[in-house]
């Protein structure tokens, strides 16, 4: 991926919005309401299980 790309991930308003929306990664399914859920989901697992852990 390219370095710009990603750096404009994490510099959008919403970065997952931003990430998701990204066809090269999803290609039909980018910007979908059914992605955009099923990343956040998936990022709140992974919240837990650092928090679990104390890292976060």
């Amino acid at each position: 991926m390219d370095k710009r790309v990603a750096r404009g991930f994490f510099a959008a308003p919403d970065p997952l919005q931003a990430f998701a929306a990204d066809r090269l990664l999803w290609g039909s399914m980018a910007g979908t309401q059914e992605l955009e859920s099923a990343l956040a989901g998936a990022l709140a697992r992974v919240d837990v299980w650092l928090a679990k852990r104390g890292q976060v």
